[in-house]
């Protein structure tokens, strides 16, 4: 929940939302939560370079008109989106003891279990 509410403070605290899932995939004891923990780490690190790559292709842009800016907004804002439901129905499908794969546009696999 706590990648959920980074969205609503501009993303800035989405830049260390990896932090928890990587202390709960080092500390799980049984392979359920690490896998678990491993994908939500790979999601919080994609959505990372998300953003940075999206903050940076915004500064870079400015200088062409606010059209681009807009544009780059606006696909941020419908991923985000995106990135909020995805997050809520693998942490409904965890808590209900299932296994859950994020899409790999959204969380590619950087961290094998």
């Amino acid at each position: 929940m706590m990648y959920v509410a980074s969205w609503f403070f501009f993303g800035l605290p989405a830049l260390f939302c990896w932090i928890p899932a990587l202390v709960i995939r080092n500390s799980a004891r049984d392979d359920f939560t690490r896998r678990h923990a491993t994908q939500a780490l790979n999601f919080a690190i994609t959505q990372l370079i998300v953003i940075i790559t999206a903050l940076v292709i915004m500064f870079v842009l400015i200088a062409s008109g606010p059209e681009a800016v807009i544009f780059i907004g606006l696909v941020l804002i419908f991923y985000a989106l995106a990135t909020v439901i995805i997050g809520i129905i693998a942490a409904t499908d965890a808590g209900r003891g299932e296994e859950f794969t994020y899409p790999r546009f959204f969380a590619f696999p950087f961290n094998q279990r």
